[in-house]
């Protein structure tokens, strides 16, 4: 936590990072001004309550300064990778210069859902979806496979680490899937072999640990491409 309120006008101005207010169970997003009144008040663009001013040191407001993890999260049907950029500036808040998210299927959506193409990518200053790095939702392993074979799916986040995928190497069968190690397809699903094709062997581990973990019905074997 910053000390001093110079510090952090310095570190955290025009930047996201998180608030909870007296009224509320759960952190905010909130995007900090540069404006600030007289005994150090501050103001933020809050998704909840709009622009908000806050009194420094105030026990009514309690700050989170932290970035994301780094991993998968789920969007509006579509995969991100967060991952911090290395610091090149004194900013510390979620900005352009200290965080980015790459869209693992982007250069194969038009093969895996065309509906989804557009909109992407999204700004910081976006709240609901800056909302969605911090509380991330991922999605069961059985329910991703039904989900992506009935094609009501076709990319899901399965934990920081794993995402399952439509493979846009077999448009015309929902047979095979996408394992996917952050923003790197791994391995194939053959769902009705029920076995998991490892291509990138440094993998295998990973892959064989995630399967333990989650209890998934699926043989790993090492097949090279």
């Amino acid at each position: 936590m910053v000390d001093e309120f110079e510090e952090f006008k310095k570190q955290y101005g025009r930047t996201i990072v998180r608030l909870k207010t007296e009224k509320d169970t759960h952190f905010a997003p909130v995007y900090v001004n540069e404006t600030v009144l007289e005994g150090q008040r501050i103001t933020v663009d809050h998704a909840t309550y709009g622009s908000l001013t806050v009194k420094w040191g105030s026990k009514n407001f309690v700050w989170d300064l932290e970035l994301p993890e780094r991993g998968l999260f789920n969007y509006n049907q579509h995969v991100g990778m967060f991952y911090r950029l290395p610091r090149r500036q004194w900013k510390r808040g979620l900005h352009e210069h200290t965080s980015a998210v790459e869209w693992i299927t982007l250069p194969w959506r038009k093969d895996i859902n065309p509906v989804l193409v557009a909109g992407l990518p999204l700004p910081f200053s976006n709240l609901t979806y800056v909302d969605a790095l911090y509380n991330r939702h991922h999605v069961t392993w059985d329910e991703a496979t039904k989900k992506l074979r009935e094609y009501r799916l076709s990319e899901a986040a399965l934990s920081n680490q794993f995402a399952l995928t439509l493979s846009p190497f077999e448009k015309d069968s929902n047979d095979v899937l996408l394992l996917w190690y952050e923003d790197q397809a791994v391995a194939d699903i053959d769902c009705e072999d029920h076995k998991i094709l490892v291509r990138q062997q440094p993998f295998i581990q990973e892959i064989t640990d995630f399967v333990q973990r989650q209890r998934v019905p699926c043989q790993v074997k090492y097949s090279a491409i």
